[in-house]
This record gives structure tokens, C-alpha cells and sequence, in this order.
């Protein structure tokens, strides 16, 4: 029987698991960019052949990758479904814990927030985390809206856009100081648009804006108006007269 070499050793060791903890970990240290089966085969002493049988293409372990940033988010989730006084958590505070997750995870992986916002929710484990979250969600017997799935796009959206902006990289290479064109701009300026712009954003142009504060600020702004919404809707006069047609 041949001996096999280091190689085929460290290839017959292989599983999908192994492979996307290490792209991960290749796109976390050397960006997405640099992420490919030929890099990650170098990366792990095999031949990028050796993948195929666990990851068929480049989509799969992009995939693959984003599965295990949403396994972080979801594992635990809903985390605490009770208060210290035995009554239940409310909606409000799952979905807080949930986009603070997932604002976590983001910024934990910053090279790959462009990945998670274009690859959608697809893989039979991101399908499996899911499925185990909201069993859970319904084993608590938590009251939530009915239109529960539009608020977790909605949060979802908002936090992933919201990390995007702290952390992505710049489209087209490194971008220049803010705080220059600020600086330069300002001077040129009628004396009352000077004034407006530098109180409108002044902070942020010096470096003086908090971005996981304004984070927590509209997060908390949409679920509390998230209730608020459908109340309004129901006092509306197209509200009104939606129930009184349907009485009538």
C-alpha cells in the first residue's frame, strides 16, 4: 500500500467545516479579494482540487463563508426569553439582542460585511440555524407582531447597512480624509451656509460623531415605532374606513 505524502494526508482531512473556518479566516486577515481556491489551497498545504468534493465552486464557499458569520449571529438566538420575575421577554428586546448580534459579528468581520449584504440567506445550515431560532422563538410562547418577518428584514437591513458604513472598505480604493474637503469647502461658503452645514455635520467631519451610539439611537427609534405604526394606521381615516367597509 503507497505511503501517502503530507499532502493527501492533510487533503483525506478535509471537511466543508475545516474549509470555511479558514476562508474566513483568509478573508478576516487578507480581505475578500484575496480569497480563491488556489490561496486557500496554499493556505492549508492542498491542491484547490482537494475542495471540490466538499465546496463545489467559488459561490459555495462565499456562501459558505457568509453561512458561518450568520452561525455566530444565530446560535444563541433568542438568547434570554425571561425576566427575573418569570414573565416573558418582550418582541422589542429579542429584536434588540438580535441586531446588536449581528453588529457584533459584522464588526468582528469587517472584510466580509460586503459579502453578507449580497449574499442572501440560502444554504441548508443558514436555513437549519433559522429554523432552530424560531423554534425556539415559539417554544417561549412569545407574543411578537404579526408581521413579525417585515420587522426582522427591516432590523436586518438597517444593521448590516449601518456596519457597512462603519466598517467596508471604499469602493475604488482608499478614500482621502473626510475632514479635508470639509475644511477646504468651508471658506468658499456664503457666511449662513457655513454655519448650517458645520452645525448639520461638523461632528462627524472632525471625528467627534459616535457611530455605535447612533446605532443604538435609531435602532431603538424603529422598534419603538414599530407598534406605534399600526396603531397610526388604525386611526387613519383610510384605517376607519377600511373597518367600517368591512363591517358593512
Amino acid at each position: 500500500m503507497p505511503e501517502r505524502t503530507g499532502a493527501s494526508v492533510r487533503a483525506h482531512s478535509l471537511s466543508r467545516s475545516k474549509i470555511i473556518s479558514a476562508a474566513l479566516k483568509m478573508v478576516d486577515e487578507e480581505g475578500l479579494n484575496a480569497l480563491s481556491f488556489r490561496s486557500l489551497g496554499k493556505r492549508l498545504g492542498v491542491s484547490q482540487t482537494a475542495f471540490y468534493r466538499h465546496v463545489p465552486d467559488k459561490a459555495a464557499l462565499l456562501d459558505g463563508v457568509s453561512e458561518e458569520i450568520w452561525r455566530e449571529v444565530l446560535e444563541g438566538f433568542p438568547g434570554k426569553t425571561t425576566n427575573k420575575d418569570g414573565t416573558a421577554v418582550g418582541w422589542r428586546a429579542i429584536m434588540r439582542d438580535y441586531a446588536r448580534a449581528l453588529h457584533d459579528a459584522l464588526l468582528a468581520h469587517p472584510n466580509a460585511v460586503e459579502l453578507v449584504l449580497t449574499h442572501p440567506i440560502s444554504t441548508p445550515g443558514q436555513f437549519s440555524l433559522i429554523a432552530k431560532a424560531l423554534s425556539a422563538f415559539d417554544s417561549a410562547q412569545l407574543v411578537h407582531p404579526d408581521d413579525m418577518l417585515a420587522l426582522i428584514t427591516v432590523v436586518t437591513v438597517y444593521t448590516t447597512g449601518f456596519s457597512a458604513a462603519e466598517v467596508a472598505p471604499p469602493a475604488g480604493g482608499e478614500a482621502g480624509r473626510p475632514s479635508s474637503g470639509f475644511d477646504e469647502a468651508l471658506p468658499l461658503m456664503a457666511r449662513d451656509d457655513r454655519q448650517a452645514l458645520e452645525a448639520l455635520v461638523g461632528q462627524v467631519m472632525i471625528g467627534q460623531w459616535n457611530l455605535s451610539e447612533q446605532f443604538e439611537v435609531g435602532l431603538e427609534a424603529m422598534l419603538g415605532g414599530w407598534g406605534n405604526r399600526r396603531n397610526a394606521a388604525a386611526r387613519s381615516p383610510e384605517g376607519i374606513s377600511e373597518r367600517a367597509g368591512a363591517c358593512g
